[in-house]
């Protein structure tokens, strides 16, 4: 899973681009005041680790991206109800 925060200017479509641009699912999200916080971003990977740091390279690339980094889904946060 990666996390994404987007800088403050980026618009819906900017967003979603970068999302696009790495073929990712977004999942889950942390409201952060005082812009929209962060994304959580599934890849199929295959439980690889290199198609998800592709991934991170790719959005840390991109304007519209102010963070991107790989975590462990282990927290209550990322647990999809059921």
């Amino acid at each position: 899973m990666i996390i994404v925060g987007f800088k403050a200017t980026a618009t819906q479509a900017d967003r979603q681009a970068a999302i696009d641009s790495i073929n990712g699912t977004v999942v889950g999200g942390q409201p952060m005041p005082p812009g929209e916080g962060f994304y959580f971003v599934r890849l199929e990977a295959a439980r690889r680790l290199e198609p998800l740091t592709r991934a991170v390279t790719k959005l840390w690339s991109l304007p519209q991206v102010a963070s991107a980094s790989l975590v462990t889904p282990l927290e209550e946060q990322f647990r999809r109800p059921r």
